[in-house]
């Protein structure tokens, strides 16, 4: 079937490991598939910084209990990678552990 849209895994990482300012992955082997659509969920207690470069670069930022959404619904023959790898860290300054879980999810076809 060729009009199919797929999921890949949901993925996450709780922020209680946080540590500083470090990046942590939230798919660290990578996404599975080419993705026209991905979800980057914030169920924690901080707002989040994404990069898409491991880190060396900040893209988006996702206030506490709010979510995201990188990419574009209608764009289907457009996507993120396969084997991309999306990073967050806490978005203040000073870093540092916070309460729940970040998440990731994504569609492709």
């Amino acid at each position: 079937m060729e009009n199919v849209i797929r999921l890949i895994p949901i993925q996450g990482v709780s922020t209680s490991t946080f540590s500083g300012t470090t990046y942590y992955a939230l798919n660290p082997d990578g996404l599975d598939e080419a993705c026209y659509v991905i979800r980057i969920i914030n169920n924690s207690n901080i707002d989040v910084l994404v990069s898409i470069d491991g880190g060396y670069y900040s893209y988006e930022i996702v206030p506490t209990k709010s979510s995201v959404v990188l990419g574009d619904w209608t764009a289907q023959q457009l996507g993120w990678e396969k084997g991309k790898v999306f990073h967050v860290r806490n978005a203040a300054s000073a870093g540092g552990a916070g309460t729940g879980i970040v998440y990731i999810s994504g569609y492709y076809r």
